[in-house]
């Protein structure tokens, strides 16, 4: 009976793994979208180091905020949910102090991220019921 849990957890985790990397790449390609869609330059040009892609919105925010809501939605510690929050909000802010992203590239970022990885949830589920256990055992 033991076994029969162990795969079962093995599952779980490797379904979560899927469902993060599926919501990088989504809040990634999104964000990247935006980025030569909008074509907004960056607060910094003409400084060292100023990164030469497109400012809005900020990718860095879109996919820290879709990781971050993707995690909280599958586990219920709200002391973990707060210190990831605030992870993601201290990366954000980081790109606010060295100068590439404008405070509405890190709150539109955020935003978007937010809701790709409030979105995962109904996709995880789904993905969970439907598809996994049915191509893990035909």
């Amino acid at each position: 009976m033991s076994n029969f849990y162990n795969i079962k957890i093995k599952d779980n985790i490797l379904s979560f793994i899927v469902l993060l990397a599926l919501v990088f790449i989504a809040s990634f390609l999104i964000a990247t979208w935006m980025k030569t869609y909008f074509k907004v330059p960056r607060p910094c040009i003409g400084l060292p180091g100023c990164p030469t892609s497109y400012s809005f919105p900020s990718r860095h925010a879109v996919v820290i905020f879709a990781l971050v809501t993707a995690i909280a939605l599958q586990q219920r510690d709200y002391r973990i949910n707060i210190l990831l929050f605030l992870f993601a909000i201290v990366i954000s802010a980081y790109r606010l102090f060295i100068v590439v992203h404008r405070p509405v590239d890190i709150v539109v970022g955020a935003i978007i991220g937010f809701i790709i990885g409030y979105l995962s949830k109904p996709l995880y589920k789904f993905y969970q019921k439907n598809l996994y256990y049915k191509l893990k055992f035909k």
